[in-house]
C-alpha cells in the first residue's frame, strides 16, 4: 500500500472511531477537539410575566427556533443533524415543548416549537426562575456520525405580586355589660404572595356609636409578612346606658398596594351581646361547669346550715315552752 493508501485509511479511521469526537490527529500527536456548536437555539421573549393569583392566568408560552448554525462541521458538509431536546426549570414551574426530537438539514436548516410554561399558583413573588432550553445535536456526512453541540437559550420568568388579606376574631361570640369594657384578639393573615401593609377600620362604627359601644383598634395599620399573619387587641366599650342586646362588631381591611378603593372581601365579624350589670354575675357562675358544681357545692352547703340552724332553734324554742309550762303548772297535792 502506497503512501496516498495510509492516508486515506487514516482518514477514515478518525471519522468513525470514538476519537474522532474529541480527538484530532495533529502530526504524530493527538490533541484535545472543541465541541462545535452546530445548532442554535433562541428563545424569543427575553422574559415572561406570570400571573399566579388564584383568579388570573399561571400559563405562557414561550417561542422557539433552533437553527443550523452552518452547513459544515469541520470543513464536511453535513447531509442532516439530529436534535434532542431538554428544558431546565425549578420544581415549581411546569415545561412542556411541542417537540422534542426533529431533524435539521441544509434544506430545512431551521425549526420554530413553543414552550408552554406552567407555575403553581400562589408561588412566591420573591422568586426569580429561569427556564433554559438545550439539548443533544448528531451530526450526519458521508454516511458517518458524530456528536455538535447545541447552543442553549433561556429566558427569565416574572411571577408577579397579588395582595390580598383575612381577617378572623379568634372568639366569634363575646359578652360586655354595660358600664364595662373588655379586649377581643383580631388575627390578620396574608394571603398575597408578597409582604404587605393593611389598612383596618371599623365598618359599622356609627351604628355601634349609636347603640353606646366603642371599638377602638391598638393600631389601624399592621404589617404582614408573605405568609404570615399578626394579632391586633380589639377593646370594646359599653356606656351605663348601652343599649343591651345583640349586635356586631364588623372589622374591614384594605392592601396599601391595591388602595382603598379595592377592599378586601373578608371582614372580621365578632357577635356581641351587651347585658346588664349585675345579671353576668349570675350567668358567670353557670359558665363553666367547674363554676356549675362549686356552686351547686356552696348552695348545698348553706341549705344544709340552714336546716340545721332551724333545728336546733325548734328544739331550743320547744324546750323553753317546756320549761315555761312547767313553771305554770300547780304543783300536785
Amino acid at each position: 500500500m502506497n503512501g496516498k493508501g495510509y492516508l486515506i485509511a487514516a482518514v477514515v479511521l478518525l471519522l468513525s472511531g470514538p476519537a474522532a469526537v474529541d480527538m484530532c490527529a495533529v502530526g504524530d500527536e493527538r490533541a484535545p477537539r472543541q465541541l462545535v456548536n452546530i445548532v442554535d437555539i433562541e428563545i424569543a421573549e427575553d422574559s415572561v410575566d406570570m400571573d399566579v393569583s388564584f383568579n388570573g392566568s399561571s400559563s405562557a408560552v414561550l417561542r422557539n427556533t433552533a437553527s443550523l448554525k452552518e452547513s459544515t462541521f469541520s470543513g464536511r458538509v453535513i447531509d442532516h443533524v439530529d436534535v434532542i431536546l431538554t428544558e431546565e426549570s425549578p420544581d415549581y414551574l411546569g415545561v412542556v415543548l411541542s417537540v422534542y426530537e426533529f431533524t435539521l438539514s441544509p434544506e430545512e436548516p431551521a425549526l420554530q416549537f413553543t414552550a408552554n410554561v406552567t407555575i403553581t399558583p400562589g408561588s412566591s413573588s420573591s422568586l426569580s426562575p429561569v427556564v433554559t432550553v438545550d439539548g443533544t445535536a448528531t451530526v450526519y456526512f458521508q454516511s458517518l456520525d458524530t456528536q455538535g453541540g447545541v447552543a442553549e437559550d433561556s429566558v427569565d420568568v416574572n411571577i408577579l405580586p397579588f395582595y390580598g388579606g383575612e381577617l378572623e376574631f379568634q372568639q366569634s361570640f363575646g359578652k360586655v355589660v354595660q358600664g364595662d369594657e373588655r379586649t377581643f384578639q383580631l388575627t390578620v393573615r396574608n394571603t398575597g404572595n408578597a409582604g404587605d401593609r393593611f389598612h383596618l377600620f371599623i365598618s359599622n362604627s356609627d351604628e355601634l356609636k349609636e347603640g353606646g359601644i366603642k371599638v377602638t383598634l391598638e393600631s389601624d395599620t399592621v404589617d404582614v409578612p408573605e405568609g404570615g399573619s399578626a394579632d391586633l387587641d380589639v377593646k370594646v366599650e359599653a356606656e351605663r346606658d348601652a343599649k343591651r342586646g345583640s349586635t356586631r362588631v364588623i372589622v374591614a381591611t384594605y392592601s396599601e398596594e391595591k388602595g382603598p378603593g379595592d377592599p378586601e372581601e373578608s371582614r372580621g365579624i365578632l357577635s356581641l351581646t351587651v347585658e346588664r350589670r349585675g345579671f353576668d354575675i349570675i350567668t358567670g357562675l353557670f359558665s363553666s361547669p367547674v363554676y356549675l358544681w362549686l356552686t351547686l357545692a356552696v348552695l348545698l352547703i348553706l341549705g344544709g346550715a340552714l336546716a340545721f340552724g332551724a333545728y336546733r332553734l325548734r328544739e331550743h324554742l320547744s324546750w323553753r315552752r317546756m320549761v315555761r309550762d312547767m313553771r305554770r303548772k300547780p304543783p300536785a297535792d
